[in-house]
């Protein structure tokens, strides 16, 4: 588990991206990971203590690029992927159910 801290301003790299996504610092050094290739699609955790002192967990996201020389990452939300995916099985379903024409 690598650690991240989301970046409140986009990566000049990253300022002609139209589609939602979030980016954040690697928090891990170099010396320690020298690269993150191959992870992406990797699912991106958040972690939060409740007021009563048990942990919640979920996906934020799912990693889909990085900028190695500054250690950023970028991910997909989770809500607008999910949403697309629910879009895609729909349009599959609504397709396989249609009567064939003779």
């Amino acid at each position: 588990m690598l650690g991240l801290e989301k970046l409140t301003e986009v990566p000049a790299a990253y300022k002609d991206h139209k589609i939602p996504q979030f980016y954040a610092k690697l928090l891990v050094d170099e010396t320690d990971l020298k690269s993150i290739d191959g992870m992406s699609g990797g699912p991106i955790l958040g972690f939060r203590r409740r007021e009563d002192g048990n942990g919640l967990y979920w996906i934020v996201g799912l990693q889909s690029s990085w900028l190695p020389t500054s250690r950023i990452v970028c991910a997909c939300p989770l809500a607008p992927f999910a949403e697309g995916i629910e879009a895609e099985i729909n349009a599959m379903v609504d397709a396989i159910s249609q009567p064939h024409l003779l």
